[in-house]
């Protein structure tokens, strides 16, 4: 006996599956279930060849459908209309039985696991909210429960929170909606004024449900202690405004275009459409945040640490979302105090990512022994073991001795080699650090190939330039340090590049060619 639980993400934005799917199909959307489809029908068929399928409990179902615009949204997780609602399941049992029978009993994804319970001979705990849809007692009058919270957490919204039986569906919202879904199955007309009975009895079976958003994450009484004295655990609530989100979905456009404009670059744009939502609605979190980051990116860090504390001051709860951010802003201010004390409250919710920060603190406050410490506390969480690992030998470098020269090359490689095996891709920087370790070494030539090695990879890394211009300069070899410089500006054509070109051959007494490429940069950055 076995159970196995097969997920498949392809259905979800961006709409974009492979070919033959995408041009069979009528939408990119229509694309994407079609390439679902091939994939649960392979397996089934490897059940088949397996000799498993005709015995086995099959279940498929959807988590969620889309709203394609249907109502205004175009993706899922705010709305609580049919089309995000009404999922497909479907249930194969043993030898085929009961094949072909369809059950028009309501039926909600909480009542799959109690029958599965069921059919496997397991009585279901009494606890469960759902029931074995092959339980002859199935009450047919029964109401299914949904909620969407996410408008109230993230935009500053009202609530959501709906139940369905077999004809009509209630929708409690600022402005309450009722749908004949018999007669209307696209829930166009709302019959809340002329269903004032059913839309009553609906509404009163909602009322027995508890209403109580989940809990952010438990912190002990030591980091609840660490936030309370930042000033920002104030209040343990789930905000929610008084905007219907039927009425609000309009304005998540706005937001979704200065997404994407910040993503393609434009961050100009981005800003000016981010506080012109937060001008409309300054309840709107996720737009606030997105603005943290958009300061963030363009090095206005007490802005963006502004945008930060404003966040948490308006909701307490989202310190997981926003405290490694802060802790990030005031790290580039060298504002290294606050940094540390924010990181800190951050290792509650985020042991791994708070490690690495608090690493990057300690580098920052040439501390490096405990900037190894916190590399290795942050290696045991498995989702920053890469990072990490380059933390972690930057660490050893800044040591500045061999013995901890050598322990960071053998971290180093170990990480490449590990990866090379797995078949991925390169680590960017983690060839720029086996070059600082291989100097450190007195391995000067292999240092340099490094270098190189890591400028082939990535191209964009500035830092691989500068720092392979700055050993030719070391080593006599002027010309080989100006054709690095050359092909960094060439490769990255930023003020940012020029700036390191000058600043590099300024180190080195050649002010007048240092000079000459700020002048290039002013001029439009044309090459010499």
């Amino acid at each position: 006996p076995f159970f196995y639980f097969l997920h498949i993400y392809e259905p979800h934005a961006p709409y974009n599956a492979p070919e033959p799917f995408r041009s069979a199909s009528r939408t990119a959307y229509d694309g994407e279930i079609a390439y679902a489809d091939s994939i649960v029908g392979g397996f089934l068929d490897h059940l088949r060849s397996r000799g498993v399928f005709d015995r086995a409990i099959i279940v498929v179902m959807g988590d969620h459908g889309e709203g394609l615009g249907d109502h205004g949204e175009s993706t899922h997780g705010i709305l609580l209309y049919r089309e995000a609602l009404h999922v497909p399941l479907l249930i194969k049992l043993p030898k085929a039985r009961d094949g072909g029978t369809t059950v028009d009993t309501p039926a909600g994804l909480v009542d799959i696991m109690p029958t599965i319970l069921s059919l496997t001979g397991i009585r279901p705990p009494s606890s469960l909210a759902g029931v074995s849809l092959f339980d002859a007692k199935a009450d047919a009058t029964r109401a299914i429960f949904s909620e969407s919270l996410y408008g109230a957490i993230h935009l500053g919204w009202s609530a959501l929170r709906s139940v369905a039986d077999a004809r009509y569906h209630f929708i409690a919202a600022p402005r309450p909606e009722l749908y004949d879904m018999s007669a209307d199955a696209p829930e166009r007309n709302n019959v809340v004024g002329g269903e004032r009975r059913t839309a009553s009895r609906l509404r009163d079976v909602l009322a027995k449900i508890p209403d109580r958003p989940a809990a952010p994450p438990a912190v002990s009484s030591e980091e609840a202690a660490k936030l309370a004295a930042l000033g920002y655990l104030t209040s343990r609530s789930t905000p929610s405004g008084s905007i219907d989100p039927k009425d609000g979905i309009a304005h998540l456009v706005d937001f979704e275009h200065a997404t994407a404009a910040f993503n393609s670059g434009d961050a100009t744009t981005a800003e000016r459409e981010l506080r012109a939502a937060l001008d409309a609605n300054p309840n709107f979190t996720d737009a606030r945040i997105q603005l943290a980051h958009v300061d963030e990116a363009t090095g206005r860090f007490v802005e963006a640490a502004s945008a930060y504390r404003e966040v948490m001051a308006r909701d307490p709860s989202l310190a997981e979302q926003v405290l490694i951010g802060l802790a990030t802003c005031y790290l580039n201010l060298h504002r290294l105090d606050e940094a540390r004390s924010h990181a800190e409250a951050a290792r509650a919710f985020n042991r791994g990512g708070a490690g690495l920060l608090l690493g990057r603190i300690a580098l920052a406050a040439s501390d490096a022994r405990a900037a190894e410490r916190h590399a290795r506390d942050a290696m045991t969480d498995r989702h920053y073991t890469t990072a990490a690992m380059l933390l972690l030998a930057e660490a050893l470098v800044e040591q500045r001795n061999a013995t901890a020269a050598q322990k960071a090359l053998s971290t180093l490689d170990t990480l490449k080699q590990t990866n090379a095996q797995r078949g991925k891709a390169p680590v960017q920087g983690l060839e720029l650090l086996r070059s600082d370790a291989l100097i450190r070494l007195d391995r000067v030539d292999d240092g340099v190939a490094a270098l190189r090695a890591e400028i082939q990879q990535f191209p964009q890394n500035r830092d691989a330039y500068g720092r392979l211009a700055a050993v030719e300069l070391l080593r006599g070899n002027s010309g080989a340090a100006d054709q690095t410089l050359e092909q960094l500006v060439r490769a990255n054509p930023t003020p940012a590049s020029y700036e390191l070109a000058a600043k590099t051959l300024e180190h080195f007494g050649r002010a007048a060619e240092g000079a000459a490429f700020r002048a290039r940069q002013r001029a439009g950055g044309q090459p010499r």
